[in-house]
């Protein structure tokens, strides 16, 4: 009887405490690689018969999309969850969670790239979102890059995003972050890496805190790719707190990466909004790596075309034209008139 009421009080203070447990694992269909399906399907453990349960559950657990040469595919409303969402592997083709239009997912946590606590490799994951929306739920966030609990358990994480939104809701009062490298899982655990690369301007991104190259406590590396078209590019809208850029200092390392898809728009180019606190270290454009001050020249070239732009802090990140491209940028609208005409 005292050993049955032991038991009892060990399960009851795991509880209490928070005992974090697998919801589920995905391996994807029988058939492959890649061993894909959609988040709705029975593919959440290795007999391919068992669905998630229903959300929201807790946030003490996990959903692992974390075996190799998998890809899991979000396409229709899967609501919203508590249970930290991670994403990485530590070998094989990385595993991709894949947002596209008409889906929606709601999580309190997205590690993309997560470190775990055993092990003492990299563990790599990678998002790809062509549409729908990624809600930051219930004082949610993202963390592209997250270390585990030893500095030998590196989290490196990649978030591409080319249509659709991220957001966060209502409910979020104090979190809201996208973090962008940097994010940990013990003080003292520093070097996760993560990229963001927004594709072209289809996208709507926002966030209520941004942090690249860390989080105020934890640091790393993180870099922010712009891929420019012709209607410039989809800003990261920080509303209600601050954009971090290199928050760490010394620490920590943010990197901005520049490139053009089709020839740009006129005008200014911005690239974040909101309240901006530091710079960037270094940004690369069509030239190479340069340092990322304020005024610094950006140079991008498109057919054979060079367009010149000074990066700004000012109110928000941006790219101003330089007097030479705007110039370009008028005689090409002028060249598009007289074609028209003709």
């Amino acid at each position: 009887m005292k050993r049955f009421s032991l038991i009892v009080m060990l399960l009851g203070l795991m509880a209490s405490c928070g005992y974090a447990g697998t919801v589920g694992t995905w391996y994807g269909t029988s058939t492959g690689p890649p061993y894909t399906g959609s988040w709705s399907d029975p593919y959440w453990a290795s007999n391919r018969t068992t669905n998630l349960p229903a959300s929201p559950d807790s946030y003490d657990n996990e959903i692992k999309i974390t075996r190799p040469d998998t890809v899991c595919t979000v396409s229709t409303n899967v609501s919203d969850w508590n249970p930290k969402v991670s994403v990485g592997t530590t070998s094989g083709t990385v595993p991709i969670l894949e947002i596209k239009p008409g889906g929606y997912i709601g999580l309190k946590e997205l590690r993309v790239g997560a470190g775990g606590a055993t092990g003492s490799v990299t563990v790599t994951g990678k998002v790809n979102q062509t549409g729908g929306t990624v809600m930051m739920y219930n004082d949610g966030n993202i963390l592209i890059g997250r270390m585990g609990n030893a500095a030998a358990k590196k989290g490196v994480g990649y978030y591409t995003i080319s249509g659709g939104t991220i957001d966060y809701d209502a409910l979020t009062t104090t979190q809201g972050n996208l973090v962008v490298g940097g994010a940990g899982g013990t003080v003292g655990v520093n070097g996760a890496e993560g990229t963001l690369t927004i594709v072209g301007s289809a996208s709507t991104i926002k966030a209520r805190k941004l942090y690249v190259g860390g989080d105020g406590t934890y640091y790393g590396k993180g870099t922010l790719e712009f891929q420019i078209d012709a209607g410039g590019v989809s800003p990261i809208q920080v509303s209600g707190s601050t954009a971090y850029l290199d928050p760490n200092g010394v620490d920590s390392t943010a990197i901005l990466a520049l490139s053009l898809l089709a020839a740009p728009p006129s005008g200014e180019i911005t690239l974040i909004t909101g309240t901006v606190s530091g710079t960037f270290d270094t940004f690369t454009d069509s030239l190479g790596s340069h340092a990322a001050t304020e005024g610094a020249l950006v140079t991008l070239n498109w057919l054979g075309t060079d367009y010149l732009y000074n990066l700004t802090y000012t109110g928000s990140v941006k790219l101003v034209p330089e007097p030479t491209t705007l110039v370009l940028l008028g005689l090409g609208g002028l060249f598009a008139a007289r074609k028209r005409r003709k």
